[in-house]
């Protein structure tokens, strides 16, 4: 049974994988021979395949469906190489509609969309409309935990017990080593990135680079279940996501409680890290996280503005901003020696144990050709 939080880090794997999705489309276009044609139909499956085991893990037969189709389109593709060019534009959209449906399932919209994507001509092995409609059955018929169509109530007053700093003592020590090596620098990412859209130096891509940074730092205090942590990330990341999705920008206000957030956060990793004194103001930061969220979770936007206001950037005032909101923050970085000795081990090993599968890959594309030939 999935939760909205699961499907958005399938959402959000989709998103990454993106690039390299787009770059094996573009080789296998351009491929003068059937090897190389293979190799880049290869990487994109690969890509395509971790997804379908994810969601087929997660019970969505539906997208699991998709891939087969996928699948099987790219594999007719190999043998008309002459309609490679076409087909590359049409599959660009395929990640975005996969998103599209992760973030609503049960969106009729979203799941027609997807599934009659492959009925177009342009596709290698169209599919009938009566398989596209399967499909798209396959996909609205998913499980979902209770209220993860909406998501429980966000609360409206914040207790101390919710900014809480406490490491369970039966959590692995690998798990908090991770977090308080990488919070402190994914903290600073997302305070230099949240100043370049107040400053009207960024796009709707550079808020959902601050979301995503929210979202990794709130999936491993999660993990770990330092709660002060992930209920600030939390909310945070509602909010930066609401304004994404709107397009939007913060005014001055919201721009400061966006940074002091940041400031918040980091002091409560020197906390973690130097067990120094919890921040006095995380209550009340997290306190004015939650109104915000709250009051864009009815619809209230009258505190920020479209990104792409002609009016000049939107600039803190010094005295309304701390020093600590306009000054780029220096996190400390602590890493166990034997940490780095491990990881330089299983650096060598991985890059062996890489040159072995490549050398592998290598004799089965070249046996594939063979047969080609012989088939020929």
């Amino acid at each position: 049974m999935a939760s909205p939080e699961i499907l958005a880090v399938l959402a959000d794997e989709i998103d990454s994988a993106r690039a390299p999705m787009a770059a094996a489309l573009a080789d296998l276009a351009m491929a003068e021979d059937t090897v190389a044609r293979t190799e880049a139909a290869e990487r994109y499956l690969e890509e395509m395949r971790r997804i379908g085991a994810a969601a087929e893990i997660l019970g969505l037969e539906g997208v699991a469906g998709i891939y087969a189709v996928i699948e099987r389109n790219i594999h007719v593709l190999l043998d008309h190489p002459e309609i490679a060019s076409n087909v590359e534009k049409f599959c660009e959209c395929l990640p975005q509609l996969l998103c599209n449906y992760l973030a609503t399932p049960r969106d009729l919209v979203a799941a027609h969309a997807l599934a009659f994507a492959f009925t177009d001509a342009r596709c290698p092995a169209p599919i009938s409309t009566d398989l596209a409609d399967a499909l798209q059955a396959m996909l609205l018929d998913v499980s979902l935990e209770e209220g993860a169509d909406r998501g429980p109530a966000r609360a409206t007053e914040a207790t101390s017990a919710d900014v809480a700093l406490d490491i369970p003592s039966d959590v692995n020590p690998a798990l908090v080593e991770a977090l308080l090596a990488e919070g402190p620098v994914q903290v600073q990412h997302y305070s230099a990135t949240l100043q370049r859209v107040i400053h009207g130096e960024a796009d709707v891509e550079t808020l959902n680079e601050a979301r995503r940074v929210i979202h990794a730092i709130k999936g491993a205090a999660n993990t770990v279940g330092v709660r002060g942590v992930a209920n600030m990330s939390h909310h945070l990341e509602d909010i930066l996501e609401a304004m994404a999705q709107n397009a939007l920008r913060p005014e001055k206000q919201l721009s400061k409680l966006l940074l002091d957030a940041a400031d918040c956060l980091e002091m409560m990793f020197e906390t973690l890290i130097e067990g120094k004194a919890p921040p006095p103001q995380a209550l009340s930061v997290l306190q004015q996280i939650l109104a915000c969220a709250n009051r864009m979770d009815q619809g209230e936007f009258n505190f920020v503005q479209a990104l792409d206001d002609t009016h000049a950037p939107l600039l803190i005032a010094a005295e309304t901003a701390p020093v600590a909101a306009t000054v780029s923050l220096t996190p400390k970085l602590r890493v166990a020696t034997s940490t780095i000795d491990g990881m330089l081990r299983l650096s060598g090993e991985m890059t062996i144990s890489r040159a072995h599968i490549q050398e592998r890959l290598n004799q089965a594309l070249r046996q594939l050709h063979d047969l080609r030939e012989n088939h020929a």
